[in-house]
């Protein structure tokens, strides 16, 4: 875990800390540990129904949106606007966490973390083939420590 952890810090490394560049890392250690609570939840139920369960989360957390997005003074969506959002969310998160929660069956929260937290280095990668981003030192290096992670997590499934 420590390994991709690594890869993901040397990926978004930007330079010099400043008080400005550190709170984006601050701020994604506190959605981390979110997401931590919420795996290790996930894991008491992830021999329910994982069509179940990602359905009633993506019902907590769309309502939580919204409710976010009217304090914070948002008006009415277009119907577009809408159908773009849903389906994003339906294939971002919908499947994803379906996904999830059967890994959580196979591989327990830990091992399922280290799979997912490469997302990182495949944005960076789809930014390479889709933006046109240049291939960096950082990472290559991302990708050698990240690679070694999983293949650290595949060892110890195998083994």
């Amino acid at each position: 875990m420590a390994s991709i952890v690594c890869g993901a810090v040397v990926l978004s490394w930007q330079g010099q800390p400043t008080w400005t560049v550190l709170l984006g890392p601050a701020l994604v250690v506190g959605a981390c540990f979110a997401w931590a609570v919420d795996n290790n939840l996930t894991r008491k139920v992830a021999f329910g129904d994982p069509m179940n369960i990602s359905i009633a989360k993506g019902l907590v957390a769309g309502t939580c949106n919204i409710c976010l997005a009217v304090i914070g003074g948002a008006s009415e969506a277009s119907l577009y606007a809408l159908a773009a959002a849903s389906l994003v969310g339906f294939i971002n998160y919908g499947i994803s966490d379906v996904l999830f929660v059967l890994a959580l069956r196979q591989l327990g929260a830990a091992g399922t973390a280290a799979y997912y937290s490469t997302a990182p280095f495949f944005g960076a990668l789809i930014a390479i083939v889709l933006v046109g981003e240049s291939v960096t030192t950082s990472l290559a290096i991302a990708t050698v420590l990240m690679g070694f992670g999983v293949l650290i997590q595949l060892t110890k499934r195998v083994g």
